[in-house]
C-alpha cells in the first residue's frame, strides 16, 4: 500500500509542475506564433503534451485505485479524494480542454484560448489540491 501511495502522491506533484509550466510559459508563448506558423506548432504542442501527461494519469489511476483498494481505513478517505479530484482534473481535461485545443487547431482564436486559459486554471488548482490531499495521506500511512 504504500509504494501505491508514494507513487500517487508523486505522480500528483509531477502534474502539478507540469500543468503550471503549462499556465505560466508554454500558453502565454501561443500568443507570440505567427498565423503562418499556428497550425504546425499548435500541432506540435498537442502531440507532445499528450505524451507528457498520458502515460502519467495511466500510472497515476493504477495507483490511486491500489491505494483505495488496499483496505486502509487510516488512508481510505485520503485516497478516495485524491482519487476524485485527479478524475475531476482529468474530466475537465476532457470535456473542456481537448474541446478547446480542437477550435484552436486551425488558427489562434483570442476568445477561445481565454476559455483554454479558465480551464487550464481549474485543473492546475484541482491538480494541486489533489497533491497535497495525497501528500496528506502519504503523511497520515507513515505515521499510522
Amino acid at each position: 500500500m504504500l509504494a501505491a501511495i508514494i507513487v500517487s502522491v508523486a505522480t500528483s506533484w509531477y502534474l502539478v509542475g507540469l500543468t503550471w509550466v503549462v499556465d505560466l510559459v508554454v500558453y502565454p508563448a501561443f500568443s507570440l506564433v505567427g498565423p503562418g506558423e499556428w497550425q504546425r506548432y499548435h500541432q506540435s504542442h498537442r502531440r507532445s503534451i499528450t505524451f507528457a501527461v498520458g502515460p502519467v494519469w495511466l500510472v497515476q489511476a493504477v495507483a490511486i485505485a491500489a491505494w483505495v483498494f488496499s483496505g486502509s481505513s487510516l488512508t481510505e478517505p485520503w485516497a478516495i479524494a485524491t482519487g476524485c479530484l485527479a478524475a475531476a482534473a482529468v474530466g475537465v481535461t476532457i470535456v473542456k480542454a481537448v474541446p478547446a485545443h480542437d477550435a484552436l487547431a486551425e488558427r489562434f482564436d483570442p476568445p477561445m484560448f481565454r476559455r483554454l486559459l479558465f480551464w487550464h486554471r481549474v485543473r492546475s488548482l484541482t491538480w494541486t489540491v489533489c497533491a497535497i490531499v495525497a501528500a496528506i495521506g502519504l503523511a497520515e500511512a507513515a505515521s499510522g
